[in-house]
């Protein structure tokens, strides 16, 4: 569950976009919204996510620009620009990209167009070099229900701001749904929907919560896993928790000295 899915129960808050966007499927009979490679690509990198349970392969297997050639990008600003293509198909197309850079530790800030997107990681194409990994990121040891994968996008309208190497996000303290690059954004989201949204999301959170748990209890593991094979999956994810948590030590153990330095 992310801001948009409790946006959708409340179409009286959305834009005309926003609500077109939600029924794009009107506009797919004439040419297809993302080009015809597009979905076995992001297939072949969903095993290589930044959370704790994919953390060995996100590392090893990561390539700049996501795996994606100079050809590929030159097709994806085709496709975009195909006459044909209508304005709510690029709007999701580019919401598509931005969120595979974004689970992808690639930070798309700022970039309101598929061309954007297409010039940043044509630049990490050219270096040859990986985006680096934040040191606040921590790989998420949760494997069923509400987690953070990457970075996120601030969820203010009009907004193209995401979280980078060197800034990570707010976000609400009550339902802890939306993200924001800072206060301005989230006063002003505030006022003109969240206010309505946050007892709503704050409510399908903790339904989600429950239903989670529920699952987790009557499934033990997932995808017909064996009893070794969940204890294996325990072991590891009880280990990267271990892990996550000496990083964080270290952190602050380095913030603390650093204070002292400035004391003195």
């Amino acid at each position: 569950m992310d801001y948009s899915d409790v946006l959708i129960s409340h179409p009286e808050l959305a834009t005309e976009e926003e609500i077109e966007d939600w029924n794009r499927e009107l506009f797919e009979n004439i040419i297809d919204t993302t080009p015809s490679w597009w979905n076995s690509f992001t297939m072949g990198l969903s095993g290589i996510q930044p959370d704790a349970e994919y953390r060995s392969a996100f590392e090893s297997r990561r390539r700049p620009a996501m795996g994606l050639t100079n050809i590929q990008l030159d097709m994806l600003e085709q496709h975009v620009n195909h006459p044909q293509l209508h304005p709510s198909q690029k709007r999701t197309l580019l919401s598509l990209v931005r969120s595979q850079m974004m689970r992808s530790l690639i930070s798309p800030n700022r970039c309101s167009t598929v061309a954007d997107c297409v010039t940043v990681l044509r630049k990490e194409l050219e270096s040859g070099v990986c985006a680096s990994v934040p040191d606040w990121y921590k790989f998420s040891t949760v494997t069923m229900g509400k987690r953070k994968i990457g970075y996120d996008e601030c969820c203010n309208r009009g907004c193209w701001n995401t979280e980078t190497v060197d800034h990570k996000f707010l976000k609400c303290s009550r339902c802890k749904l939306p993200f924001y690059c800072g206060v301005a954004c989230q006063k002003q989201d505030w006022k003109v929907r969240h206010k309505k949204l946050c007892a709503a999301a704050s409510t399908q959170g903790t339904q989600l919560s429950s239903a989670t748990k529920f699952l987790r209890m009557m499934m033990g593991g997932v995808n017909g896993d064996s009893v070794d094979e969940i204890k294996q999956k325990k072991a590891h994810l009880k280990a990267e928790k271990v892990r996550g948590g000496r990083g964080k030590k270290k952190k602050n153990k380095k913030k603390k000295m650093k204070k002292d330095e400035e004391e003195e």
